[in-house]
């Protein structure tokens, strides 16, 4: 508990004047503390210049976890409020946690963030789901990876498998598992290269990446990814509608080529601009979800990249 932390500080310390504000405010007088704690502070100035007490959770466990609660709520408001001062529209996507497992930070975060992030190295993500009564909000797995011991460093990371098969499968697994959790938007890989055997700065040197360090790809991981993204099996049909389909030309360079389906017809009261782009209001679904970016439909040789 961060204030059993705070008790232990100098009389200097700002959350420990702070909370001498806050027990103040509640209990008026150090008696009045002293009967509810057990403890034997002479008067609030003691308070804040011992750091050798600690109470028991049965005697102080509200106190505790309510300061507890404004010192959470302090930490993600500053940094939110920063992050909105230098970038207004920028997603605060909190601290990105180590697996959630402490309820109150959980839903302070959820109070606050506007994305809540965190790391999970485990085999799949079925179980993640928020603190019962937090907010709505999304959830992005800030961090994850499955790494393999049949090349480069023995050290399989955070999530170890034996070989690229097994990888591939590991991947699959976990990102569908990400996919069908409603709470969950996102998942972040770490990292696109496999660490150099002699190691990062603290040592890690797990064979983790899509490409090793001669950036040779992991061909198994990369159709795990196109599997699971349903590229080799995607029909893309666009008609007119009241939203747009965005196809950015950069997209060409990503995974494959894919056939492109047009409600012709309907696709003719498009209007064309003199770089050869069709704009309008174009509505579709791709691999089975609706489509509902607004943006221009680009004419890619053909074809349009996925």
């Amino acid at each position: 508990v961060t204030a059993l932390a705070v008790l232990s500080c100098p009389a200097t310390q700002p959350a420990k004047i702070e909370m001498q504000k806050v027990l103040e405010k509640k209990y008026g007088t150090v008696a009045a503390l002293n009967k509810a704690w057990k403890s034997n502070y002479s008067d609030w100035n003691d308070f804040l210049a011992r750091t050798d007490f600690e109470p028991k959770m049965e005697n102080a466990k509200d106190d505790l976890l309510a300061f507890e609660k404004l010192f959470l709520e302090h930490y993600f408001k500053v940094c939110r409020d920063a992050v909105k001062a230098a970038c207004p529209k920028a997603l605060y996507l909190g601290c990105r946690f180590l697996t959630v497992e402490n309820e109150l930070t959980a839903s302070v975060a959820y109070e606050i963030c506007d994305v809540v992030s965190c790391n999970i190295y485990r085999s799949d993500v079925s179980f993640y789901a928020p603190p019962p009564g937090a907010k709505d909000k999304p959830m992005i797995i800030g961090e994850f990876h499955i790494a393999r011991i049949d090349k480069g460093s023995p050290y399989g990371g955070l999530l170890e498998v034996p070989n690229a098969k097994e990888a591939a499968e590991a991947y699959k697994k976990y990102m569908i598992s990400a996919i069908e959790n409603p709470n969950i938007v996102g998942a972040h890989w770490f990292q696109w290269q496999d660490m150099f055997v002699t190691g990062r700065g603290d040592g890690a040197n797990a064979t983790c990446g899509f490409v090793s360090v001669t950036d040779n790809p992991d061909y198994a991981l990369a159709d795990a990814c196109r599997e699971v993204d349903g590229v080799d099996h995607v029909e893309l049909d666009v008609v007119v509608g009241d939203v747009a389909l965005v196809l950015g030309r950069q997209m060409r360079l990503e995974l494959v080529e894919v056939p492109l389906g047009v409600d012709e017809q309907r696709a003719a009261r498009l209007d064309a601009r003199d770089d050869g782009e069709a704009l309008g209001d174009v509505g579709g679904h791709v691999a089975g979800h609706e489509v509902g970016l607004v943006d221009v439909v680009r004419g890619l040789d053909g074809g349009v990249a996925e």
